[in-house]
């Protein structure tokens, strides 16, 4: 997607957690929001996100 809001990239994860391996700008928001919808979804979490789920 090219006009990636940080609501409309909240609305994707928030519905299939798989859809953060597509978000360009990923923040701590959105990557709590993904994994908690799909636990495999902790996979596609940046390094520096990481430490929001040790």
């Amino acid at each position: 997607m090219s006009d990636q809001t940080h609501e409309l990239c909240m609305a994707a994860v928030q519905q299939d957690g798989w859809a953060l391996q597509y978000v360009k700008e990923q923040t701590p928001e959105l990557c709590m929001a993904a994994v908690k919808q799909n636990g495999y979804a902790l996979e596609y979490v940046r390094p520096e996100f990481k430490y929001l789920f040790e």
